[in-house]
């Protein structure tokens, strides 16, 4: 890697939007290289396969908008407080009734 990309915060948002699972993969081992040539990479990310490829999760919540914000987990993906979205939208690990909102129809 170039000097210029060495030593440098790198911050993503949802970087895995419409990526193939295969286009994931070559994505998180990209990321991967930039942390081991000695950055900071910061990736905001609701995809499976990158929070469990992840260092360190920070999951803010428990809500959105005003009931959210706060930290509700910090730790090593594999922690088993770690709630980590399953593919259908349910999270992995304890969910309780407030996060369950009935829909219409």
């Amino acid at each position: 890697m170039g000097a210029a990309l060495v030593e440098t915060l790198y911050i993503l948002d949802k970087p895995t939007i419409g990526l193939h699972p295969k286009d994931t993969s070559a994505l998180l081992d990209l990321i991967k290289r930039l942390r081991n040539a000695g950055n900071t990479v910061v990736v905001v990310e609701h995809d499976t396969q990158a929070i469990r490829s992840a260092d360190h999760i920070v999951e803010l919540g428990p809500a959105s908008g005003e009931q959210g914000g706060k930290v509700v987990f910090e730790g090593p993906p594999n922690d088993s407080r770690a709630r980590i979205p399953q593919p259908d939208g349910i999270y992995q690990g304890a969910l309780s009734a407030r996060h369950l909102r009935p829909t219409a129809g």
